[in-house]
């Protein structure tokens, strides 16, 4: 059996810890990126009996470059291929919309502006006030995220408003970080940001520890559930955030290409191990059955 992962961070912790994995089973194992368009149809017919596609140089090109790619990979079984096709998936602004359109979890209010004239027109019509939260629309492990307090900070933050978005920040004790593969809740953590930080994200100092409360694990496997129906990726990490303002809980955001070091850490579950026997067997339905080949993964 040959695995091939598609990520241009050779070395991330999860990708890596996919390869030795695959490795363990008596697989052979490869991490390619794809780059550009030219030779792609060559490129794409070298990879292995699995892929799984993770962050590949091309997931930033235009919509026609990642539709080409994904009507080559037609003939190819792929963890995770809705990440080409749905390309709105990994922004947070989408996500909350989708949301609170698809279900009845509560979603935390999102915008975009064009510039610090339109913040101003927002805050002054009440839709937003201070203290916020400044994220970027397409973004990973906490990075470029900012707590703001005034028209200053907003200056002084490096940002492209086009491509950032503004959220009311949310009192909490730490968020929540579950798993899910298949549409099964692997677990859950609750990770708890360090001292004088707000962020929560393990990237940034936060402590991890598994959720064995039986009130808190069924409050997280029912929101879970609900977000999946709309997400519907087989390999899945939710954020979920307990605001201790008005005591509800809030769908945070999606997590399309997943970190799991830190849910390892806390919870002992082999997440490698578990995606690569799910992958095994729905290739091996996949011999007979084109329906598991394309659409479904």
């Amino acid at each position: 059996m040959r695995l091939t992962i598609i990520d241009k961070r050779v070395e991330v912790w999860e990708t890596q810890a996919l390869a030795e994995a695959a490795v363990k089973r008596g697989w052979s194992a490869e991490i390619v990126d794809i780059t550009s368009l030219n030779d792609v149809g060559e490129t794409v017919s070298g990879l292995g009996d699995i892929v799984i596609w993770r962050y590949a140089s091309t997931l930033g090109s235009a919509l026609w470059a990642k539709a080409t790619i994904l009507r080559l990979l037609k003939n190819k079984f792929v963890l995770n291929r809705d990440i080409l096709s749905r390309t709105y998936l990994p922004m947070k602004m989408a996500q909350q919309i989708l949301m609170a359109m698809e279900t009845d979890v509560a979603t935390i209010p999102t915008f975009q502006f064009k510039d610090e004239v339109q913040l101003r027109e927002a805050i002054g019509a009440g839709k937003l006030s201070w203290p916020m939260v400044l994220k970027r629309n397409v973004g990973t492990r906490g990075e470029g995220v900012r707590k703001l307090d005034s028209y200053h900070e907003v200056r002084m933050t490096p940002k492209d408003f086009k491509a950032t978005i503004f959220q009311p920040f949310l009192a909490n004790r730490g968020d929540y970080r579950v798993l899910m593969l298949d549409g099964v809740v692997l677990g859950a953590i609750h990770r708890r940001a360090r001292a004088g930080e707000f962020r929560n994200n393990i990237s940034q100092g936060a402590i991890a520890e598994k959720v064995t409360d039986e009130a808190t694990m069924k409050r997280l496997n029912e929101i879970a559930a609900k977000v999946y129906q709309v997400a519907q990726l087989p390999l899945l990490g939710i954020d979920i955030l307990h605001s201790v303002d008005d005591d509800r809980w809030y769908f945070l955001e999606l997590n399309t290409i997943p970190e799991w070091r830190g849910f390892q850490q806390a919870t002992g579950i082999d997440v490698a191990e578990r995606v690569l026997s799910l992958c095994h067997e729905w290739y091996e339905k996949s011999l007979n059955n084109q329906h598991y080949r394309v659409g479904v993964i």
